[in-house]
């Protein structure tokens, strides 16, 4: 069976074989080596400040109270949640918290007759939930809550 890969040049197409040959090649050429060893490398401190600030602000933006990175709607946020996982993992005390009061909170989306979750909460809280189920909000509840 062969398969078809679109060139970025246009409308040609290669088959699997010459496409990763030809791949082969750009990743073995001086300028791709320099490339990756340069990604390699420690960041700069530009890089290290930007990265403080923006945790910064991810910290700061978590509702303590309300255990939610948002004002309004009230929903588990895929990529707030995989980080405070990863940070919780790492040791973090604050992240363990905040993942397990979230989880806990958002319970409440769980449809308790038909199943499935909801897509979110409305009013600012985690007990007014928007009667619509959404398959990627399912899938994405499933591994959080794994």
């Amino acid at each position: 069976m062969k398969y078809a890969i679109k060139s970025i040049q246009g409308e040609k197409f290669q088959d699997r074989e010459a496409f990763v040959d030809s791949t082969v090649v750009l990743v073995s050429s001086e300028a791709s080596a320099e490339m990756i060893l340069a990604r390699s490398q420690a960041p700069s401190s530009k890089h290290k400040k930007a990265r403080a600030e923006l945790t910064k602000n991810f910290d700061e933006s978590y509702d303590d109270k309300l255990a939610a990175w948002s004002d309004g709607q009230k929903y588990i946020d895929a990529d707030s949640m995989d980080l405070t996982i990863s940070r919780a993992e790492a040791g973090d005390a604050t992240a363990i918290k905040r993942a397990r009061q979230t989880l806990d909170a958002a319970i409440a989306l769980i449809d308790p007759v038909w199943g499935g979750v909801f897509q979110y909460s409305e009013g600012g809280s985690w007990s007014h939930p928007h009667f619509e189920k959404i398959m990627s909000f399912q899938a994405q509840y499933l591994r959080q809550y794994s």
